[in-house]
């Protein structure tokens, strides 16, 4: 059975590889196929609350690092990762005999679309991947080592910028920071279909999870209608209320909210790992205020 590796201190990474699939654990490449050291990164204890994970770059020191479905050369093999890919540890590490195991994403939204299947035989090519990789091989060789930090937007942030700036990057450049940024906040037309519920609305991190029926979306300009780039999560308890449709807003709030800690519980039927439920539910933004504002 995994068991948890004691340590100080849990990683983050951000890889800029992808979610290839359907291959079987006999087609991993060789150098896939045993699990890490501690050599490979610092020690680390069992995972803290997401408000308090501070997150850490590393890279792949290897080429062909498998990516699997559970931790283990046993778990189900989904593809493998080239020289240099860097990633986001969202759990872990696991001890699987003898060696840990680290739960990752990429730099995309785990579970988007428009992500191309890559065949078994090429690496991993999709940033909205995820599974268990692998940080070193039994003799204690490192497969995972620390990458540097990213280029992260400047200041002055905008809603261009923010919203160009891949998902989980957004976490690693602003986890908990607060920041303040002019929008549109557009009208939707009266035929534009929406609708739908969400089941897990009744639940404590409902607001965080139902995103299939958000529609706060906020736009760069008036042009860019009513699909935006942005969305807003509103803390139903925050007192934060959207001004009428069809003007400038200026907003402040932040991402990796504390609430997202909430957002596996009672939510099986999202994923076998809440840590990826938890991870999505860190990638949105939540208001803290919205004012109207004169326009650019």
């Amino acid at each position: 059975m995994p068991k948890r590796v004691s340590g100080t201190i849990v990683l983050a990474l951000i890889i800029t590889a992808g979610c290839a699939q359907g291959a079987t654990p006999s087609q991993a490449p060789a150098s896939a196929t045993a699990g890490p050291t501690s050599e490979a990164s610092p020690t680390l204890s069992a995972e803290p609350s997401p408000a308090e994970t501070k997150f850490v770059l590393l890279a792949t020191a290897v080429e062909n690092l498998s990516v699997r479905r559970s931790p283990g050369t046993d778990g189900e093999w989904t593809g493998f990762l080239s020289l240099g890919s860097v990633g986001v540890v969202l759990s872990g590490p696991v001890d699987v005999g003898g060696v840990p195991w680290y739960f990752l994403t990429g730099m995309g939204l785990a579970y988007q679309g428009d992500c191309v299947i890559t065949p078994p035989e090429a690496p991993i090519a999709c940033p909205a991947w995820w599974g268990w990789v692998a940080g070193a091989n039994p003799s204690g060789d490192p497969w995972l080592e620390p990458a540097p930090p990213p280029d992260c937007p400047p200041p002055p942030l905008t809603i261009e910028t923010i919203s160009e700036t891949q998902f989980t990057l957004r976490l690693v450049c602003w986890s908990g920071e607060e920041l303040t940024f002019r929008a549109w906040w557009p009208v939707i037309p009266s035929d534009a279909g929406l609708g739908g519920a969400c089941g897990e609305m009744n639940l404590a991190a409902g607001w965080l999870l139902c995103q299939n029926i958000n529609y706060n979306v906020l736009a760069a300009n008036e042009a860019e209608g009513w699909s935006g780039r942005l969305v807003l999560s509103i803390d139903p308890d925050s007192g934060v209320v959207m001004p009428e449709r069809g003007r400038w807003v200026e907003v402040v709030g932040h991402f990796d909210d504390p609430a997202a800690s909430l957002c596996a519980e009672g939510a099986p039927a999202r994923d076998e790992n809440p840590a990826l439920t938890v991870a999505l539910c860190r990638l949105q933004f939540v208001p803290t205020s919205v004012a109207t504002v004169a326009g650019p």
